[in-house]
């Protein structure tokens, strides 16, 4: 959701909304005091809430800046398509399967 709503903030082109983009898109890289890859990771629950919480509270701002209803059926139609392609992929898997 706080990359969708970053990539919607981004095509606007406001000057005011450069620092929450910035923060957010920090964050969306995934700090390394969080984890550095999928085998390595921090075992601190209060990281992974502090971390959440800042997501959050970016989300919540960019939503706030750019309109909820807005923002919502950006994500919304970025979720359908994703769910569209996986079902794509899905099929052709199930297809090449029955094939053969």
């Amino acid at each position: 959701m706080l990359q969708g709503a970053v990539e919607l903030a981004a095509e606007r082109s406001d000057p005011a909304l450069q620092p929450t983009i910035e923060r957010a898109r920090r964050l969306l890289n995934v700090p390394p005091e969080v984890t550095t890859d999928l085998a390595h990771w921090s075992k601190d629950p209060d990281l992974y809430l502090l971390t959440r919480r800042e997501a959050y509270r970016l989300l919540d701002t960019l939503r706030n800046v750019l309109g909820n209803q807005i923002v919502d059926n950006f994500i919304d139609s970025c979720a359908a398509n994703r769910q569209r392609w996986l079902q794509e992929q899905f099929e052709a898997r199930v297809a090449k399967f029955t094939r053969n």
